[in-house]
């Protein structure tokens, strides 16, 4: 019964929230706490990676350029097949060739939007002292802490990376498809900004659950 007990606390322990008045903090209680609404991915569509003497950047995973590449080349391949063959069997363009055609292209689209969209420019500039997404930058003398959230509502349950400014608004970072590689991102971004480990605020599940030293 003692062990029955002991996985019953834990499977509690990695479902429990947790509540801003926990953090001490004013700021954490006057910002949102709700995930931004954010597409969802059973994988990690970016990595954290390490550039010297610049800062992090995240990249673009292999699992992402393999789901666009697919879209793009099922898609394109379809359509390009399609108004192929009815032009070799002398067939007219009618819309029996046109409408296969176009939703083919609709998947080559999807992919191409996936590729372009995802790979927006996300990085921490140690020598500007600021985070820089597409042209928007958030210098670090603004930031206050580290949110991580679950973000709900989507079809596969995701991880949410924000920035907590010092006038409680937030910037989205990043999604994540497991909490083990949220957090480990949190610590080293923490790190490059100058945060205190307690400025990290950690509202997902298994939150008591501490990253082993050395694990990224």
């Amino acid at each position: 019964m003692e062990f029955l007990q002991k996985i019953a606390d834990k499977i509690q322990s990695m479902n429990k929230t947790r509540d801003p008045s926990e953090f001490n903090d004013e700021i954490a209680m006057r910002t949102e706490w709700e995930s931004f609404n954010k597409g969802s991915s059973n994988f990690n569509t970016h990595r954290l990676t390490e550039e010297t003497g610049y800062g992090l950047r995240y990249k673009p995973t292999k699992s992402l350029y393999f789901l666009c590449g697919m879209f793009m080349a099922l898609g394109g391949g379809t359509a390009i097949a399609t108004v192929a063959s009815a032009l070799n069997q002398g067939k007219d363009i009618n819309r029996d060739v046109i409408y296969p055609a176009l939703f083919g292209l609709v998947f080559f689209a999807i992919g191409y939007g996936l590729f372009i969209g995802l790979r927006r420019p996300v990085f921490f500039d140690q020598t500007e002292r600021c985070m820089v997404i597409k042209d928007a930058r958030t210098y670090f003398s603004d930031i206050h802490a580290l949110q991580l959230v679950v973000q709900r509502g989507g079809k596969h349950r995701n991880y949410q990376l924000n920035l907590v400014l010092r006038d409680t608004a937030r910037v989205y970072v990043m999604n994540y498809a497991d909490s083990r590689t949220a957090r480990a991102d949190a610590a080293r971004v923490a790190q490059v900004i100058g945060l205190a480990s307690n400025r990290i605020w950690d509202a997902m599940p298994g939150y008591d659950v501490q990253i082993p030293h050395g694990s990224f």
